[in-house]
Parts: structure tokens; C-alpha cells; sequence
């Protein structure tokens, strides 16, 4: 048999060799085809598309296979049963038979966890590395005997939720035993949450349960993330240090969602943690990921950025490019806060459709002051790269927009 080389089980890179495969296939999901009256699966990459990484695949016929019961049971929600198919004689894995899985009764049940009428398996398949063959990602599940590993007997009771599981005897996660939940009170709380007669559970900690007082446990203003009790406030099942229970809110963004900021009567946090400084009393977002509170403003990216000088009473971040602007003048806050000096924030605007902007001053792309450009008679042409005023025209060359020597603004026309 040839070695399978199999990138398991990134989906979308097989679901491209499936592409590759010639016409007279018939592609039944799952990394399966058909041709003629033969099942295949997919081999090997033989080839890769250096721009986009997407490999074509070659295929190996799966032996023994009867293609009229045959069926893949990967499900359109789920990826984890990626390889998997059965027949009315065997469950195959990778186009290998199983040697202890029922076929009649063998079904996918997501997130990694499948059953049989005598037994619930788990194969957590997405943290697989990529690059090993399917060889060893087939020795690693079925060992020596070519057999899926039992979590567990079926007695019917189980039932799956996502990572988590539970049957009348344990709670799962990932296919693990979680041995500080209580079985019998274990059930879903909200879509962030899982709870039992103790603890809380969430997705983001493997399963691991922090103690609670359920009794009053609650969600904080129908936020998913946020619980609270009587003692603490918790973020996705972290205690958010020092937040009263009582007092605890969520800020919302401006499209109404929750945002990373909270307050109570005392402070503003971001996630879990102290905002220093911030006065929650007039806490608050200005939109745009923008957010102030009497006396400063701060930028939420991928970090949370005090814009400072920045004067919370007269800021406007209505602007398209990363522009914003108060009392003071025009500042620009991609990847680095800048002021733009010498600008005018009452003259100030946006060019249209493009990141420029100008003011009775100057003319500004991005962070950029364009020396010498007259913004009376500023204006863009073409596709942004060039532009021009009465007495020059200028080139974005990915060093800045710079003037294009000897080029003529009364006649200059961009190239096509």
C-alpha cells in the first residue's frame, strides 16, 4: 500500500484536492469519490499551488468497499468527522476498515465523539499535526488491533453539547473525563457556560470548573460571557478581580454589541483587569471603537490605547480612514497615534471614497502631510495612485505620495 500523505484534517486544503480529481469522479465528501464501481479516497498531495498553498491530491482505491451502501459522515456543521464513512460491512477511517466498529448502528454524533450500539468513541482529529501522514495519525488512533478507542459503553444516556459530553456516569470534555463535575446537575447555562450543582464551565479553560454560588448565579444585563453571584463577576469563567456583583455592567459598543469595557460603581475594566485612571461614572463608547470618559479617550484594536491630549469633549471619530479629530486639530491612530500638525479641525474633511483628506491647510494620506500640496485645488485621479493641484501632480509609490517630477497637472492623464 502506498504511504498516505494527508494534511489532517485541514479542511479546506482537502476540500481543494477533491477539486484535482478527474472528471469521471464523483466527489461524495469527506475526502471520498467514486469511479466506476470503485470507492477512493484521497493519497497524497502531488502537487501544491505556490500562491495559494492548495494542494491537488492524489487517490487510493478503498478495498472492499461496497459502493452501493457506502456513505461519508462528515456533517456540513462539523469537520471532525473528516475520513470517516461506513458500509454495510465496515467503518472506515482514511479508507481503512475498523476492526471493532458496528457499521448498522455506527453515527457521528460532532465535536469529535461517534457511537456504535456498544460503545461511544472519541477521535479529536483537529489537533492532529498537519504535517505527519495519515499512517501515523491512523497508528496513533486505531493502534495495533485497527480499532477506534471506547470512551466508554453506550447506555444510551449519552448526549453531546459541543467539547462537552456527558453519559450517567461522567462528564467529558474533549473526550476527557472532567472529574470535578457532578454528572447528574451538569447542563448548559447560555451559549458561553455549562453549569453544575457547584461550578461553572466554560470552552475557553479545557473544561476546568471554577467554584460558584449557583444559587445566585446569574447572567449580567443577557450578556453571554459575563456571570455574577453574590461575592464576584466572572469573564468567561475568569473573576473579574475586584468588580462589585452588585453594581457590575457591560459597555456596550455603539451597535449595540458587548464590548471588552465594563464598569461598577468603583472602576472601568477591560476584559478582566483594572483600567487605570478611567472614571466610570461617564465611561462610555463614541463609536468606531473609540471610547472616553470626562477626560481622556481611548482606541480599542488589538490592544486598548490611551489617545493622549486628545479632548473627550469635542472628539469626532465619524471619519472612514482612521481619522479622527477635536478642538486641537486632526490626528490619525493606525498602528501609531499621530497628530497631524498644523491641521484645522473646523475645515477639516475626507476626500471621498479615498484616504485622503485636506483642510484650508494642508492635504493629509493616512498619516502623511503632502509638503507643498495646495488643497484648494487638491483633487484624486484615477485609481488613488495619482493625484494633483495647480501645481503638481503626485504619485503614492508606497513610500509616501510623493511629486512626480516634471509632470504637467494642466494636461497629465494617469496611465491605463
Amino acid at each position: 500500500m502506498k504511504k498516505i500523505l494527508f494534511a489532517f484534517p485541514v479542511i479546506a486544503l482537502l476540500a481543494a484536492g477533491c477539486s484535482s480529481l478527474q472528471n469521471s469522479k464523483k466527489d461524495l465528501g469527506g475526502g471520498y469519490s467514486t469511479e466506476g464501481s470503485s470507492i477512493y479516497v484521497i493519497d497524497k498531495c502531488t502537487s501544491q499551488s505556490f500562491e495559494s498553498g492548495e494542494c491537488s491530491y492524489s487517490t487510493k482505491k478503498v478495498t472492499g468497499a461496497d459502493i452501493k451502501t457506502f456513505q461519508t459522515l462528515s456533517s456540513s456543521q462539523q469537520n471532525d468527522a473528516y475520513g470517516f464513512a461506513k458500509d454495510k460491512n465496515y467503518v472506515y477511517l482514511l479508507g481503512q476498515a475498523l476492526a471493532n466498529a458496528d457499521a448498522a448502528t455506527f453515527k457521528n454524533l460532532g465535536y469529535g465523539y461517534f457511537e456504535d450500539k456498544n460503545s461511544i468513541y472519541f477521535v479529536n482529529t483537529r489537533y492532529f499535526n498537519a504535517e505527519a501522514s495519515a499512517d501515523s495519525n491512523l497508528s496513533a488512533i486505531v493502534g495495533a488491533n485497527n480499532g477506534l478507542p471506547a470512551l466508554a459503553a453506550n447506555d444510551s444516556s449519552f448526549v453531546v453539547y459541543n467539547q462537552f459530553a456527558k453519559d450517567s456516569r461522567h462528564v467529558y470534555y474533549n473526550g476527557k473525563i472532567v472529574s470535578l463535575a457532578d454528572t447528574s446537575t451538569f447542563h448548559k447555562f447560555n451559549d458561553c457556560y455549562f453549569v453544575d450543582k457547584n461550578r461553572i464551565y466554560v470552552n475557553t479553560n479545557l473544561g476546568i470548573g471554577q467554584v460558584v454560588d449557583i444559587p445566585t448565579l446569574k447572567s449580567v444585563n443577557g450578556s453571554c460571557n459575563y456571570l455574577k453571584d453574590k461575592n464576584f463577576v466572572y469573564n468567561y469563567g475568569q473573576i473579574v478581580q475586584g468588580a462589585n456583583p452588585a453594581t457590575f455592567s457591560p459597555v456596550q459598543n455603539d451597535n449595540k454589541t458587548v464590548s471588552s469595557f465594563s464598569t461598577d460603581n468603583n472602576n472601568v475594566y477591560v476584559n478582566n483587569q483594572l483600567l487605570p485612571g478611567a472614571d466610570p461614572k461617564t465611561f462610555h463608547s463614541i463609536g468606531l471603537g473609540y471610547f472616553s470618559d470626562a477626560t481622556h479617550v481611548w482606541y480599542q484594536e488589538i490592544g486598548i490605547m490611551l489617545l493622549t491630549g486628545v479632548d473627550p469633549k469635542t472628539v469626532n471619530t465619524n471619519y472612514n480612514c482612521n481619522y479622527i479629530t477635536d478642538k486641537n486639530g486632526a490626528y490619525y491612530d493606525y498602528e501609531k497615534f499621530t497628530k497631524l500638525e498644523g491641521s484645522d479641525s473646523a475645515t477639516f474633511q475626507e476626500i471621498p471614497k479615498t484616504c485622503y483628506a485636506k483642510d484650508k491647510n494642508q492635504v493629509y494620506h493616512l498619516n502623511q502631510i503632502i509638503t507643498g500640496a495646495d488643497p484648494a485645488t487638491f483633487v484624486v485621479i484615477g485609481n488613488q495612485e495619482y493625484s494633483k493641484d495647480k501645481n503638481h501632480v503626485y504619485k503614492d509609490d508606497n513610500h509616501g505620495v510623493n511629486i512626480v517630477p516634471g509632470a504637467d497637472p494642466n494636461i497629465f492623464q494617469p496611465p491605463q
